[in-house]
C-alpha cells in the first residue's frame, strides 16, 4: 500500500465509501417501501372496520327508526299461541255480513311456496301458517260480502279455496272457506 498514491488511496476510499453509502441506501429504501406497503394495508384494513363499524350503526338506527312499523307488522300475523282476537274479528264480521260461520278446523301448516313454474309446493319451507276451515251459511250477497271483509282483515290471510253452494229447494246458500293466516 505503500506504492499506491494519494490519488488513488482517496479514489478507493471514496469507492469504498460509495458502496457502503449506496448499500445502506439500499437497506433503508427496501425497508420504506415494505413499511408503506404494510402502512397501504393497515389503512384498507381500518377504513373496512370503519365501514363495518358504519354499517352496524346504521343497522342499529334502522332497527330503533323502524320499531313502530315493525309492531305494527307484526300485529298482522296471527299468534299460533293465541288465535281468540282472529277468531273473535271473523266472527264479528260474520255477523255484520249476516252470515252464519262456524269454524271447523284450525291446523298449523307449512309455508307453501311457489316454485319456478308457479306451482304451489308444501315442503314446510319457511315459517308456519294457520289453516282455517270455515262453513259460512246465508244468502250469496251476504257470503260474497263476508269473503270481501275476510280479505281486508288486518292479518296476513290468503283464502286459499272457496266454495259455496245451494241444495235444490233450499233458500240459503252454504259453503267452505279454506284460509292460510300468516303466524309471528
Amino acid at each position: 500500500m505503500k506504492n499506491v498514491s494519494r490519488t488513488a488511496k482517496k479514489t478507493i476510499f471514496a469507492g469504498i465509501l460509495f458502496a457502503v453509502s449506496f448499500t445502506a441506501f439500499y437497506i433503508v429504501h427496501v425497508s420504506t417501501t415494505d413499511n408503506q406497503e404494510k402502512l397501504a394495508m393497515l389503512r384498507e384494513e381500518i377504513g373496512s372496520v370503519a365501514g363495518q363499524e358504519e354499517m352496524i350503526r346504521s343497522m342499529k338506527n334502522l332497527v330503533k327508526d323502524t320499531q313502530s312499523e315493525r309492531n305494527e307488522l307484526e300485529a298482522q300475523l296471527l299468534s299460533r299461541t293465541d288465535p281468540a282476537p282472529f277468531l273473535g274479528l271473523l266472527e264479528d264480521i260474520a255477523t255484520d255480513a249476516h252470515v252464519i260461520a262456524d269454524v271447523t278446523s284450525l291446523s298449523e301448516e307449512p309455508l307453501p311456496v311457489v316454485d319456478e313454474k308457479g306451482g304451489v309446493l308444501y315442503g314446510g319451507v319457511g315459517g308456519p301458517v294457520v289453516r282455517a276451515v270455515v262453513e259460512v251459511e246465508g244468502g250469496f250477497a251476504q257470503i260474497y260480502h263476508l269473503i270481501t271483509l275476510v280479505e281486508l282483515m288486518p292479518y296476513g290471510v290468503v283464502l286459499e279455496r272457496v266454495g259455496v253452494q245451494r241444495e235444490k229447494g233450499a233458500v240459503a246458500w252454504s259453503g267452505t272457506l279454506t284460509m292460510d293466516i300468516y303466524t309471528r
